[in-house]
């Protein structure tokens, strides 16, 4: 039994490490088609968060085109999976080769987020939401 309660104390201190920090990513998903029709296979990616009022690149994929205009294309490309056309990736997560991490910065300031491509909330963000609202610390 000593064990037992040895290894549930273990995974909640894993279980509370891991969910203690707000991830510096975005999920972004699409689809791809080619000539009408839905791509399989490997896909080369390029991605570009940009404020809409300067025209000014904050992020791309590579980090080659920050604080250049934001039409510009990042040189590196990242490597994706597309199956029936979609793909799914998390901007900023640098397990993927060619992907730099996203700056806690990037979205200060910005507020128009379309019509691009629309960033929903997450799990995090509620919980910042229910954070605002609090009247006391425990």
């Amino acid at each position: 039994m000593k064990n037992l309660a040895s290894i549930l104390v273990g995974v909640a201190m894993l279980v509370h490490a891991a969910g203690g920090a707000v991830p510096l990513q975005v999920n972004s998903q699409g689809y791809v088609e080619v000539n009408g029709a839905a791509f399989n296979g490997n896909g080369l990616f390029r991605f570009t968060l940009a404020n809409r009022d300067t025209s000014v690149t904050l992020w791309c994929n590579d980090g080659s085109r920050v604080g250049q205009p934001a039409n510009s294309t990042p040189t590196a490309a990242v490597t994706l999976p597309v199956v029936g056309g979609i793909f799914n990736v998390r901007l900023g997560d640098t397990v993927y080769p060619n992907m730099t991490a996203l700056p806690a910065t990037v979205f200060d300031g910005n507020r128009l987020l379309s019509p691009d491509q629309p960033i929903t909330s997450v799990g995090y963000a509620f919980h910042a939401a229910k954070a605002d609202t609090a009247t006391t610390a425990a």
